[in-house]
């Protein structure tokens, strides 16, 4: 709001006649004067306190940002630890320990603080596979029966198939990547079954693409990535 009433008040200089019409026109103007004032008022305050959420909200995102770092950063040091985790042993693990399954020598994580004495290969409920971290396993014959988050790399000239695990946990991922250029590779999901797009298929399946191709179990369907 802007102050637009303006007035000229009566000076002891001036002639009685001057003093009065100026005194009668202050008088007339001073209520016009005082409401855009107080709305003037008003205003400053509602941009003050405009100002002030404003400023909470950049605290509280600068805030978010600063835990969002701190949580990359830890992850970053776990995913580092993972990599060159030690072989696991019967023992105590606090959530959040990486070790090297003895069986399938792949890395798992530690859910939460307890004993541990069963391969993390075998114990589904205490430890988790980390989210993307596929083995890298060479496949060069056309038929191979592959494993649970396994990255198969299939180097056959001929037309690759592949029986893909039927005992799975939710998480467990599969991906494959074949050298050969054909459109007639395939992978058999057993009596599991694959959701894409609503359409629902089980048994064998033709991966008529190019290309690698990556695929997750949600615990009642495989579904691609």
């Amino acid at each position: 709001m802007t102050i637009t009433t303006v007035f000229d008040p009566p000076l002891p200089t001036d002639s009685a006649a001057t003093f009065n019409a100026k005194a009668f026109d202050t008088i007339s103007k001073l209520n016009d004067w005082s409401d855009e004032a107080n709305s003037t008022a008003g205003d400053v305050n509602d941009d003050a306190t405009a100002a002030a959420a404003s400023q909470a909200a950049a605290l509280a995102s600068q805030t978010a940002a600063a835990a969002s770092e701190s949580a990359a950063a830890a992850s970053a040091i776990a995913a580092a630890s993972s990599a060159g985790a030690a072989l696991w042993v019967s023992g105590t693990y606090t959530g959040g320990d990486a070790a090297r399954s003895p069986s399938t020598l792949r890395v798992y994580i530690n859910r939460a603080t307890g004993s541990r004495t069963t391969d993390p290969a075998l114990d589904p409920t205490n430890w988790a596979f980390p989210a993307g971290y596929l083995t890298v396993v060479p496949r060069t014959g056309t038929a191979h029966t592959v494993t649970a988050n396994e990255r198969s790399n299939c180097s056959n000239a001929g037309a690759v198939a592949l029986t893909l695990p039927t005992t799975l946990a939710v998480g467990d991922e599969w991906a494959g990547h074949f050298d050969n250029g054909r459109l007639d590779n395939s992978f058999d999901i057993g009596g599991n079954s694959l959701k894409h797009n609503g359409v629902i298929r089980s048994g064998v399946i033709t991966l008529n693409q190019l290309g690698p191709v990556g695929i997750v179990w949600g615990g009642d369907f495989w579904r691609f990535k």
